[in-house]
This record gives structure tokens, sequence and C-alpha cells, in this order.
């Protein structure tokens, strides 16, 4: 009777060599499909958040004041809207003096959402900006007065003219002249690193190094909506939607909230805006 060969240290160390690439071809697959199942649980969330945004408006006739991101989870008025729509009290506003915005995160308890809605795929808030005149109740029922935008997108930090994507020709409304397509809302995953995003416990995470994320934490009226970069001095991971009025006004129409001739107007600038958003994420 033979007697059953021994491995030999080669052949073990051959075994222990296939299994371990065999383990990180496996860990590396399944680190892709959970960083891809983050991603889509973010478009999820932020589609979820338009939506409720835009039933919101048809319910009161302006939108929503972010809430106050500071506020922990289990706190007084953590996911309530901030007071004083027009005014958003407690939220960051922009400029001083005389603000145009104001900034903080989704209000989920106003919107009617649940409070994970509110979390984007890597457990922070999602900030949210808006235009402060679009928050007021002065806004009527059928004119919605007030609701243009005057928030730019851009396709790098810094902000400047040259680099602004939703840049429409201007339209006049005696007395006022503006451009269409500028955003009247703004909601920013701050994507997996976090950068500037503040968590469920009121803390907000360091501020970005690099200048295309800063421009979606620095509390002005101007974002950058770009492809991933893994740049180490300049990253940028963030996932930018943005509201125009057009977009408002259509959501409005397709609800039943809204029947006259400004809907198909609206719905013409989404079709720019959808545009414009194709040529920057391709």
């Amino acid at each position: 009777m033979k007697r059953a060969r021994a491995f030999t240290l080669i052949e073990i160390a051959v075994v222990l060599f296939i299994i371990a690439l065999l383990a990180g071809t496996i860990a590396q697959y399944l680190s892709g499909q959970i960083a891809s199942a983050k991603q889509q649980l973010t478009q999820t969330r932020e589609t979820a958040i338009k939506t409720a945004i835009i039933s919101f408006v048809a319910r009161n006739y302006r939108l929503p004041c972010p809430a106050v991101g500071t506020i922990p989870a289990g706190g007084v008025n953590n996911g309530v809207e901030a007071t004083n729509p027009g005014v958003c009290t407690g939220t960051v506003l922009f400029p001083a003096g005389t603000p145009v915005v104001a900034t903080g995160t989704i209000p989920w308890v106003s919107l009617g959402l649940p409070a994970e809605t509110s979390l984007d795929g890597y457990g922070n808030r999602f900030t949210y900006q808006v235009t402060l005149a679009a928050t007021s109740n002065a806004l009527n029922a059928q004119t919605l007065p007030g609701l243009k935008g005057n928030i730019t997108i851009h396709s790098a930090g810094p902000a400047l003219p040259a680099n602004q994507i939703n840049d429409c020709p201007p339209v006049s409304v005696p007395p006022v002249t503006y451009n269409p397509c500028s955003a009247v809302a703004v909601v920013v995953s701050h994507g997996s690193n976090g950068f500037g995003a503040y968590m469920d416990n009121g803390s907000q995470v360091a501020v970005p190094p690099g200048a295309d994320e800063l421009e979606n934490v620095n509390a002005d009226t101007t974002f950058v909506m770009k492809s991933y970069s893994g740049a180490q001095a300049n990253p940028f991971d963030d996932a930018v939607i943005f509201m125009t009025a057009g977009d408002v006004l259509a959501g409005l129409n397709n609800s039943g909230a809204l029947q006259d001739s400004r809907a198909i107007v609206a719905a013409n600038f989404n079709v720019i805006r959808n545009a414009i958003i194709g040529s920057v994420t391709r």
C-alpha cells in the first residue's frame, strides 16, 4: 500500500497564492458593487427629493426653506424647514446684508419623506440651497411671482462666467431681465469623501481641499457639476442636481396643479437644461 504524498512547500505556496488572488478579485468586485449601489441609492433619493419639492410647491405655492444642518438626529425641529419662510431663520444666508439664498439640509419632515431619504448613499445629509424669494409666502397661487433662480452651475471651480453651464439667453419680464436657466434650488450629495457634508449628528465634515468641491460647500450662489475625479489635490465625487423655475412649473403642470401657457414655456426650458446636463456628464 502506497503512502499519500505530502504537499511540498512550493505547492502549498502556489495554492495560497491562488486563494489570495481569488480573494482579492472577489473583494475588488464586491467593493465595486457596493460603490455602485451607494451611487444608485444617492441618485434615487435625489430624484425622490426633487419630486417631493414639486409636491410641496403644489400644496404651498412656494419652495421650502432648508432645515438647519447643525440640529442632530432626535433634536427639536430636526428635519423641519427653518421658520419664517422668505427669511429661513437659522440657515446659512448669502450674501450678508440682503441675502438672496438660504443653505442648509433637506427638510425631510416638511417634505413628507422618510428620515433615511435625507441621507445620501454614504450616510451624510444632502445639502439644499434655495433662492430665498422663492420660499416666500407672498408667492401667488396663479402667477408664482419671484420664482426666478439666481444660482449658477459651473463645470469647474473657481466659478467664472466662462465656465457657467446653465447660462441661457436672457428673458425680459419688465422690469426684470433674467436667465431662465438659473437654478432656483440645488441638492448636493458630497459623495464618498463627504467633504463639507453635515452628518446625522449635526456636525460638519472637514471642507474639501480642492476648488471644485469647495464651490459646493462655501454657501454662495455658485456650484460645480462635473464628472468624477480622483485627483488628490482637487478630488470630485459630488452628485449635484438643480431645479430651475421651469422645472418646478413643468412639474406642477404634470401634477395638474398648473395649467397654462407658462407650463409650455417651462417645458421648453427643461429641454434646454437637459441638453446642458447631458453635454457636461458625457
